[in-house]
């Protein structure tokens, strides 16, 4: 089916709500300023055989065989008897220890109360009664012990109350001036005296997490940490209070296993800035909205929505830059089992829109600042679509500072300005400048038309008085090196008239006579002649895995021979991209754009000048394996189709709005269908229906050489069918 927009319309009003409701402002945890270390075991923070902490030190040193976990949340380090274990230091010198009075500050799992087992330890390696202190628990409770000055036995602590098994706890030790605390979800569990004021620390040292020595045996603890913090000074009751309650209701109640909770559609991760995005997905069944974001350095951020919807859109500003977020959906608990999507994740390093422009230094000129030029440029801008990309502009003249200056502020454009006079070019940058959009939007170039040091095909736009124009119709070369800038299907070359525009397009025509360039004359705020630029004839396009839906292996491109060179280079780079090795979608290309699946993250690029024109994550979006399934990506002259679960969807491809839906075909509605084959012809579209789950991922080391029979079938389609595009 196709879900139509006229059944949309009903839920604006509830989307709109959602969308001007921020989620939670992130909860940062401690104050920076008095962490000492923090570790976070989250799998992003592993290099190697090394745990990075977030904030101080040391490193943690991975010995023997440990494991990490992502999903089911938290992020966590799983500690037993079988596992390795987490070193920090064995010189005093090395260990970076906290002053005398510090904090230790934690979220762990206890999975068995049978044995004694330590969390964080910094003691001597015949055990803290020979100097140093360490933090674990003896049958299910906490327990502190520290050596104080020279007493001759150590302090220890015990909480009142046993922590319970598979149950996450927040727990905190404080060394204060004159007492110790353990607390224990936000309540005080113990409390004693301090004697004496200094912590003896042996030279040779065992500083790790995750177990404690007794009588020089090392005893693991066993369950799970997802983070541990050594702060330099205690914390107050507050701050611990305030820190239990802002994170437990990240953490999954103690109880079955929850279900895996399985998205309708989505979940899409779209940019609104370069420090926020909004969350989409839309459910099979009306649930209420309820979201998790756990940010790079653990910090957590809850979303809730009071009524029922079957569409949800949710908003996360403040987010920092080049850093990974994971988050996960709520859905309807079935019984005692909680249900969560699975754990996804977004990286805020993948935003490629121009940065945002300075302050001006100085109030822009009236000439630069035309409002006049500005409401020509906004309808320039609106009748040729090209927002993004590159745009040239030949001369410095007033007109054409205040046109790069409009072109910056109203659109994404990196605008590039010519001028063969070292004079005029200061003037120009110096303006530009104090208008702030000199280096970050404009640049000024000293050059000649028929020098220009670019590559083809670059310009979006090409601006041009019609004065300077005119003055190239006795230079043919000139003309040809203009138009060799412009790229094909869909660049512009647009002259600004003051006056009629017949008899300034009649010239133009004359002028430049190229078989692919269609003029046409604007008429709205200002006049302008522009020139479209069409596809490059005897181009062809590549929009399918294989070439065409005849899977040709064949563009029917006239043009390309010989050696070939580099046209441009840039992002989205490699780090996006998922490893070669499961045999991925190739990248198609289609009147002029180019577009590329990486993991979970679906990029629209201008083909000739490498301009990513937009970018949106997509978790649930994978195929691989394709010697043996098909690719789920098609390109057609105005439409990127993606097959993702039961759907395909329609994006706009310039734009990258997903504006059309369709659900495979299938009878028998008590067997959940996939989109499995994808083809467009004409305005076909062209798929067929597999059992749900059937594709391949490539993910977690899934290999493809076997010839199980499950494996040899897996992918087989059960109904073919065609579709109005």
């Amino acid at each position: 089916m196709r879900f139509s927009k006229q059944k949309t319309l009903p839920l604006i009003c509830l989307l709109i709500l959602c969308m001007l409701i921020p989620a939670e402002n992130p909860l940062a945890g401690p104050d920076k300023q008095k962490v000492h270390a923090h570790w976070l075991f989250a799998s992003h923070r592993k290099q190697g055989h090394k745990i990075l902490p977030i904030q101080g030190g040391p490193r943690i040193q991975l010995q023997g065989p440990v494991v990490m976990e992502n999903d089911p949340i938290p992020p966590k380090v799983l500690l037993g008897d079988s596992s390795g274990y987490l070193h920090l230091a064995s010189k005093k010198g090395e260990a970076e220890l906290p002053p005398d009075q510090f904090a230790i500050e934690g979220w762990l799992r206890l999975d068995s109360q049978n044995s004694s087992g330590g969390i964080l330890s910094a003691s001597h390696p015949n055990g803290v009664k020979e100097g140093g202190w360490a933090l674990g628990q003896e049958e299910g409770k906490l327990v502190f012990l520290i050596r104080e000055g020279n007493l001759p036995m150590e302090t220890k602590l015990i909480a009142k109350q046993a922590m319970n098994v598979t149950q996450w706890h927040h727990v905190v030790v404080n060394a204060k001036a004159d007492h110790f605390e353990l607390w224990m979800d936000g309540q005080l569990a113990s409390r004693q005296d301090r004697l004496e004021s200094t912590i003896p620390y042996p030279d040779t040292l065992h500083y790790e997490i995750g177990n404690w020595k007794v009588d020089a045996q090392r005893q693991p603890m066993e369950g799970a940490i997802h983070e541990l913090y050594l702060l330099n000074q205690p914390a107050t009751a507050k701050e611990i209070a305030t820190r239990f309650n802002e994170k437990n209701g990240y953490f999954p109640p103690p109880g079955p296993e929850p279900k895996r909770l399985a998205i309708g559609y989505g979940p899409f991760v779209d940019w609104t800035s370069r420090s926020s995005v909004q969350i989409s997905w839309n459910m099979d069944f009306e649930t209420f909205t309820h979201i998790d974001l756990l940010g790079p350095e653990g910090e957590f951020r809850e979303f809730r929505a009071a009524s029922a919807t079957k569409k949800h859109q949710v908003h996360f500003d403040e987010l920092k830059p080049d850093a990974e977020y994971r988050f996960r959906i709520h859905g309807p608990s079935e019984g005692d089992h909680a249900q969560f999507s699975r754990l996804y994740t977004f990286d805020s390093s993948f935003h490629y829109a121009p940065i945002e422009l300075r302050e001006a230094t100085e109030a822009p000129s009236v000439a630069i600042s035309d409002k006049s030029i500005g409401q020509s440029v906004d309808s320039l801008l609106h009748f040729t679509g090209a927002d993004k990309g590159f745009a040239l502009l030949i001369g410095t003249s007033e007109s054409q500072l205040a046109h790069a200056y409009a072109l910056a502020t109203a659109s994404e454009l990196k605008v590039i300005m010519v001028d063969n006079s070292p004079t005029n070019i200061h003037a120009a940058r110096t303006k530009l400048d104090e208008a702030g959009v000199y280096g970050e939007r404009v640049s000024v170039h000293e050059g000649d038309i028929q020098s220009l040091p670019y590559g083809p095909f670059f310009a979006n736009l090409i601006l041009m008085e019609a004065t300077k124009l005119a003055q190239l119709e006795s230079s043919t070369e000139e003309i040809k090196s203009l138009l060799r800038h412009l790229r094909p299907a869909g660049g512009y070359l647009c002259v600004p008239c003051p006056t009629s525009t017949t008899q300034i397009e009649q010239a133009l025509r004359k002028t430049l006579q190229a078989p692919d360039l269609e003029w046409r004359s604007l008429t709205l705020e200002s006049s302008w002649v522009t020139a479209r630029r069409g596809i490059l004839l005897g181009s062809g396009d590549w929009s399918h895995q294989y070439g065409g839906a005849d899977n040709s292996s064949c563009s029917q491109d006239a043009l390309v021979s010989g050696d070939l060179g580099v046209l441009w280079w840039g992002d989205p780079g490699p780090r996006p991209m998922p490893d070669r090795g499961p045999r991925n979608p190739a990248p198609i290309s289609v009147n002029g754009r180019l577009y590329i699946q990486g993991d979970r993250i679906l990029f629209g690029l201008d083909a000739y000048n490498g301009t990513i024109l937009w970018n949106y994550f997509s978790p649930e979006m994978r195929r691989a394996n394709l010697p043996r399934d098909c690719s789920n990506m098609i390109g057609t002259h105005d439409y990127l189709y993606v097959a993702q679960g039961r759907h395909c969807i329609g994006i706009e491809g310039h734009s990258g709005r997903r504006e059309m839906v369709f659900e495979a075909y299938g009878k028998d509605t008590s067997m959940k269908m996939d989109w499995g084959y994808l083809a467009s012809h004409r305005d076909m579209l062209i798929g067929s229906s597999v059992k749900a789950g059937s594709g391949y991922l490539g993910d977690d080391g899934e290999w493809f050489e076997e010839d199980h029979p499950e494996d040899v079938s897996r992918v087989v389609s059960s109904h073919l069918f065609a579709m109005d595009r």
